[in-house]
Order: structure tokens, then C-alpha cells, then sequence
């Protein structure tokens, strides 16, 4: 379960405009604990995208097949729809965000395989300057994630955490603190929260975050107008899900994978954007848990995906 990200986590640079601000990520993601791939905003990214954006996306991993202990295959379509509104709030920044997404497993001559499953998220993340270049923030994420056949109630999931930030220069922003969260079939845990926001050229952006998921993501200005960026990113991603019971008692999975994506968004009118890219999905692995232990387990190859997401901003 991540909670940073799950808009497709990808950084965007530090563009002018509220479009910009969500160049990186998917709504879904972002806002929902259930899945890997998203990334809190950082102060100034916040302030920067003052607004609403809308988002949808829709991401097709193509068929691999399963190894370790099992057989088949299984291919996958992820559709995602989320909106987020950013405001300035209690002498502070606020940012909002709710999501649903479905996600359409097809397993193939899979043994202990599971059938669709919808998620449905919010999160709000706060910001507030302090002292000089200090400041503090404060997370809260709530969510569902179940197979069609289970109960959707069954699979709420959570995630709190707070911490300082620190703004080294301008193009430089650094935030860390403790998170907790919790996990379907498990205790709930501590990590720590961390993230990097780096302008390290002028046309250049790195954001790195380490938590539940880990990962980074570089993004390239091409013309330097905030329009056209390409980005390059590798994701550590885990994703709790609750699944149909079975007489033996209550089920979970927990699908942890390493995604690296290349691709590129543009900028339309000021206030629309695009973004496609192509992935590459590695050590997938699916961890089922039954009353709160760990059943079993198989592996699947790697695959090859393709995403496209569309969005405004207002």
C-alpha cells in the first residue's frame, strides 16, 4: 500500500501553472492508500497549483506469465478517474484529493487467482510555513481497495503522517517524518516519510520519496516554457487488496512490483495536458494472507505496459 501514490507517481518540474503542478501524477494514486505509485506535493509544488485539476488515465500491462510454484498468465487494465483541489488555508496550503480506480485482472490457467477490483480514495496533505526556511506538514489518507466479489468495507485502509520540511534554496525542498499505516491481514506499522524536490539544472528536475513505496523520477523541460517535459522513472510500488472470503476465513493480496516508465507531457492552452509513456513492470510478485498470516505466494515475469492520461486544470 503506498499512499503518495497511486496519480501514477511521476514528478512533475515546477511549472507555473495548476496543470503543471499535476504534470507527474495521477489523481488515483495520490489520493488513495491502497496503491503504490504516488507522492505527496511539496510545499511549493502546492502553492504553485492553487486550483482544481481533473484527471482520468487509463494504463494496459500486457500478458507475462506466472512462475514460482504456479502456472498461466495474467494481463491487466487500469482505469483511474481523480480530482484535486489545492487551496491556501489556515495561514498555510492545503491540498485534497479523491479518487476511484478499477483495475481488470485476467488470469490465465492461474491457480488461487482473483477477479477485478475497484478502489476508491481521499487524501488531504497541509503545509505551513514556519520559521525562516522551516515549515511542517501533515498527511492523512483513507481508502478502499477490494475485488468486486468481496466486501468493499472490508478493505479500508489508512495512513497519517507528519513532519518538518526544510527549503535548502530555491530549488531544493526536503521534507521526512513518521507515517504510519495499515495493512489488510497485517499489523499496522511505522516508516519513515521522506522527499527530495531538486531543480539541479535549469532544465532539469529530480524527485525522490522513500516510505511505504520508494522511487524517483527525472523530468527534462525540453523548450525550458513549462510545456513540454519528458520524464524517466523507476517506482517500487506495494498494493494491499481485499478479496473474496473463503471458508478458511478472511484473504488479502498484496501485489509489490518495480515499474520503471519512460515518457512525455505536454501542455495545451495554458490549463489542459496530456501525458503518454511506456513501462516496464519487474518482479511482480502476489503475497496472499488468510486471518492475518501469510498463505502463499507466485511470481510473474516481466511485463511491458502502456499508459495515457488526460487532465485539466481551473
Amino acid at each position: 500500500m503506498s499512499y503518495t501514490h497511486s496519480w501514477p507517481h511521476l514528478f512533475s518540474p515546477r511549472l507555473l501553472s495548476a496543470a503543471s503542478a499535476l504534470l507527474a501524477a495521477s489523481v488515483s494514486a495520490q489520493t488513495a492508500p491502497a496503491s503504490g505509485n504516488s507522492t505527496m506535493p511539496t510545499a511549493a509544488e502546492a502553492q504553485q497549483g492553487i486550483g482544481l485539476v481533473l484527471v482520468t488515465s487509463y494504463e494496459h500491462l500486457f500478458s507475462a506469465n506466472v512462475y514460482h510454484g504456479n502456472a498461466g498468465s495474467v494481463r491487466s487494465d487500469r482505469f483511474n478517474l481523480g480530482a484535486q483541489l489545492t487551496q491556501d488555508l489556515w495561514g498555510g496550503n492545503m491540498t485534497t484529493g479523491v479518487s476511484y480506480s478499477y483495475l481488470g485482472y485476467d488470469f490465465r490457467g492461474t491457480t488461487g487467482a482473483f477477479g477485478d477490483v475497484n478502489k476508491l480514495g481521499a487524501s488531504d496533505y497541509y503545509t505551513q510555513d514556519i520559521q525562516d526556511n522551516w515549515g511542517a506538514f501533515g498527511y492523512i489518507a483513507a481508502g478502499f481497495a477490494s475485488e468486486t466479489s468481496a466486501s468493499f468495507s472490508d478493505g479500508a485502509q489508512l495512513a497519517v503522517a507528519a513532519g518538518p520540511t526544510y527549503k535548502v534554496n530555491e530549488n531544493l525542498d526536503l521534507a521526512a517524518g513518521p507515517m504510519f499505516y495499515t495493512r489488510l491481514e497485517d499489523s499496522g506499522t511505522f516508516t519513515l516519510k521522506a522527499e527530495a524536490n531538486w531543480k539541479f539544472l535549469p532544465q532539469w528536475n529530480l524527485h525522490a520519496y522513500a516510505g511505504i513505496a520508494n522511487g524517483v523520477t527525472v523530468a527534462y523541460d525540453i523548450f525550458n516554457n513549462n510545456q513540454t517535459v519528458v520524464f524517466a522513472s523507476a517506482d517500487y510500488n506495494s498494493n494491499w487488496m481485499r478479496l473474496s472470503a473463503l471458508p478458511a476465513g478472511n484473504r488479502s493480496v498484496n501485489e509489490t512490483d518495480t515499474v520503471l516508465k519512460l515518457g512525455v507531457r505536454q501542455i495545451f492552452a495554458g490549463h489542459y495536458f496530456v501525458r503518454g509513456y511506456i513501462s516496464s513492470v519487474l518482479d511482480r510478485e502476489y503475497q496472499f494472507h488468510v486471518n492475518g498470516s501469510s498463505s502463499y505466494s507466485f511470481d510473474v515475469r516481466d511485463a511491458f505496459g502502456a499508459g495515457v492520461e488526460l487532465g485539466v486544470a481551473m
